[in-house]
């Protein structure tokens, strides 16, 4: 409608303008011509009989001058009005088929320069969108599938056991208690999973996290120490000295390092040797970066990204190992959330897997309490 408005103004003032430079025109047409039949002084005496006698002749003659210059420019406007809706037109069909790609040239100038741009942000807009959900029903259709065969193994295991207990194929109180432990085990597996799956989706909707002042870098050094400890593989750490104050969930973040750890665990060179796990710390222009690093195989080429697809598993260049596979995408999820990055990188020499941690650091000191 604005746009329509302003053409049928401006239309109408070229009309106006158009006719009066005709009648002007005509008028000093009609001076030029007679004032040699009559001489100067004699059509200056008689000009108004003169006028009243040759003026409707003029004023006939600039009407269609007039008429005639304003369809001219009448259908130069209509042009510049048509050929960019034609391409308007031309694009809208395109979507409505689902041609989504197709790009609407720059067509016309001021609104219908605007309205190329605005509708061409709306199908790229609209491109995107449509990828996104694409994307997301793929991933949702592999994660039912994943869910699916993570659920049904160990669902079977369980029944197979339980009716060996049952049928009495498990005689002995050994073989019950052989059988019994590793019902529980798969059933710990499903539980894992399950709690896994509750807190991806509870991280899909950006909770908010309990913040709070935290030296990660004496954080990092009592969990490396507590892996010490409690782990059956041998635990290295350098961690900075300085204090590296981030602003952190600390339940929230312990989850990130446990899986963090878990994988180099899992992952660690074994043939009977136990895992070497190594945790680092230190600043990073203006973040803290903490790493868990074991001494496993490493990750082929291109598939440091993918391992943080939810159900990834590096089953040919790591082997077959328990996990619901969602524990790197928990951290990745995690991470992001402190605006902080999670990656994975190949050590030197294929001798091993660093994963990494970003926070964004604050001051140097926490403020004095009140």
């Amino acid at each position: 409608m604005r746009i329509r408005n302003r053409m049928l103004a401006r239309q109408i003032a070229v009309l106006l303008i158009t006719q009066a430079l005709c009648f002007i025109a005509a008028f000093f047409v009609f001076l030029l011509t007679a004032s040699p039949l009559v001489g100067e002084r004699r059509l200056i005496q008689n000009i108004g009989s003169i006028a009243a006698r040759y003026f409707p002749a003029a004023a006939a003659a600039g009407l269609v001058i007039g008429a005639a210059g304003v369809l001219v420019l009448s259908m130069a406007a209509l042009r510049r009005v048509y050929a960019p809706l034609g391409r308007l037109k031309t694009a809208a069909l395109h979507i409505r088929n689902g041609n989504l790609g197709y790009e609407l040239p720059a067509a016309g100038q001021g609104d219908f320069a605007e309205l190329s741009a605005a509708f061409e942000d709306m199908r790229v807009h609209l491109k995107n969108s449509t990828q996104a959900a694409e994307r997301a029903e793929r991933e949702r259709r592999a994660m039912m599938a994943n869910i699916t065969h993570d659920l049904r193994t160990p669902i079977t295991s369980i029944l197979g056991y339980s009716e060996g207990i049952l049928d009495g194929v498990a005689q002995s109180p050994e073989q019950v208690l052989r059988y019994a432990g590793i019902i529980r085990g798969k059933a710990q597996g499903l539980r894992k999973l399950a709690e896994d799956l509750a807190l991806l989706g509870l991280l899909e909707d950006e909770p908010p996290l309990e913040l709070e002042r935290l030296d990660a870098a004496a954080w990092f050094r009592a969990r490396a120490e507590e892996a010490a400890l409690e782990l059956d593989a041998a635990v290295e750490w350098e961690i900075t000295d300085e204090a590296l104050w981030c602003a952190a969930d600390r339940e929230k973040l312990a989850r990130v390092v446990g899986n963090l750890l878990s994988n180099a665990v899992k992952y660690g060179r074994r043939d009977g040797v136990p895992p070497v796990i190594r945790f680092e710390a230190r600043r990073d222009g203006e973040e803290a970066l903490l790493t868990v690093a074991d001494n496993g195989p490493g990750l082929p080429l291109g598939e440091t990204r993918r391992a943080f697809e939810r159900f990834y598993r590096a089953d040919r260049s790591r082997g077959v190992v328990a996990g619901s596979g969602l524990g790197l995408s928990i951290a990745r999820q995690i991470a992001e959330l402190h605006k902080g990055k999670v990656w994975l990188a190949n050590l030197r020499g294929g001798e091993g897997l660093s994963a990494n941690v970003s926070l964004p650091l604050l001051e140097r000191r926490p403020p004095c309490e009140s």
